[in-house]
């Protein structure tokens, strides 16, 4: 059920699928799944749950909280980046969020994962206080800026290119994506400070 849910809301959104389209491609009853989800919303927040899990796994193998303050940014987006390998739906089902449902944002609010702006923020405002990004920067807003650049299709096109057709150069790009994300906050002595 899980899967067949995540992948319905990666291809049409939470507002696009409804849950006897779910039942019908995963083949079960709406009582089997009030049963173990109650609901539309809490098999979606179920969903979320589980991408957002598989995520902060990710944080931890690649061991972020040990990172020195000036690479957590980059730890974060490599972690990120291959959350999005991983799952294919990864991408779908939160691109579908421009305007966030409530259950997202009731997942968001609960403070269990890492994988929103908060923690973004955190971060930034982290290695910001060690002198790597420019101290001008709003952190909650370069956290918005950062997600926009990693999420948006060209980037994630070209991660899923080089990963999946197996490119030797997929380390480089990968790089190349976390390094431009990670452009415009570095804090460089002689560049001017614009609006």
């Amino acid at each position: 059920i899980l899967m067949t849910a995540t992948a319905l809301f990666a291809r049409d959104g939470y507002r696009g699928v409804s849950l006897r389209a779910i039942c019908a491609e995963a083949d079960v009853s709406l009582p089997m799944i009030a049963y173990y989800f109650d609901n539309k919303a809490g098999l979606y927040e179920a969903v979320l749950q589980s991408l957002t899990e598989s995520f902060d796994r990710e944080l931890d193998e690649l061991d972020i909280e040990s990172a020195p303050v000036h690479k957590k940014l980059r730890v974060y987006l490599e972690a990120a980046a291959r959350s999005h390998l991983k799952n294919p739906y990864f991408s779908g089902v939160f691109g579908h969020e421009a305007h966030p449902s409530e259950v997202l944002l009731k997942v968001m609010r609960s403070g269990k994962n890492r994988y929103f702006g908060d923690y973004i923020a955190h971060l930034i405002s982290e290695v910001q206080q060690g002198g790597g990004v420019r101290a001008d920067i709003d952190p909650l807003y370069a956290a918005r800026i950062v997600s926009a650049i990693f999420n948006s299709h060209p980037t994630m096109s070209s991660l899923y290119e080089a990963f999946y057709k197996q490119r030797p150069d997929s380390e480089k790009i990968l790089d190349a994506v976390i390094e431009f994300c990670l452009g415009a906050l570095e804090d460089k002595k002689s560049a001017p400070v614009t609006e």
